[in-house]
């Protein structure tokens, strides 16, 4: 994990609905501890809460990044790559290298095939992306006009 996005709550043990907690952006603020946590901080690569009396489930969403795979003492006939569907993908990107190094005639129908591997790699990726439904925040003001953001003006 890089850094968390979004934290959900619910009560251990229960089959409540998990309810959205606030990231507040000046830091937790000051008060009692009750059942729930209801905030968050991230601060120095912790995960920060005020605390709660009862036990907590968290359900989080974050960012996260592949570990590094290379070290002089890695068995890469046995190396596991944690990215789905990417055989292809790696075995024209390393035929790539090796073809580069060796001079290869072949080596810019090898390289075009590499593209076209990664292509379809994060295609796949971006089409399971947009099964979410993203809607823009609607131009104007409070008052429900949108075609005039500055109606509270008299002029």
């Amino acid at each position: 994990m890089i850094y968390p996005t979004q934290l959900w709550e619910r009560a251990t043990g229960t089959n409540d609905v998990f309810t959205k907690m606030t990231a507040p952006s000046d830091g937790l603020q000051n008060g009692f501890q009750g059942p729930r946590l209801h905030q968050w901080e991230w601060r120095n690569n912790n995960l920060n809460f005020t605390g709660a009396t009862q036990g907590v489930d968290i359900r989080m969403r974050y960012y996260s990044q592949l570990p590094q795979f290379f070290s002089a003492t890695m068995d890469f006939t046995s190396t596991y790559i944690p990215v789905l569907d990417c055989t292809d993908a790696v075995a024209y990107k390393t035929a790539v290298k090796y073809a580069r190094m060796l001079g290869s005639p072949g080596l810019a129908d090898l390289q075009a095939e590499a593209n076209q591997q990664m292509f379809q790699l994060k295609n796949s990726n971006i089409r399971r992306m947009q099964r979410e439904t993203i809607e823009r925040i609607p131009f104007g003001n409070s008052s429900g006009d949108i075609n005039n953001e500055f109606s509270f003006l008299s002029w």
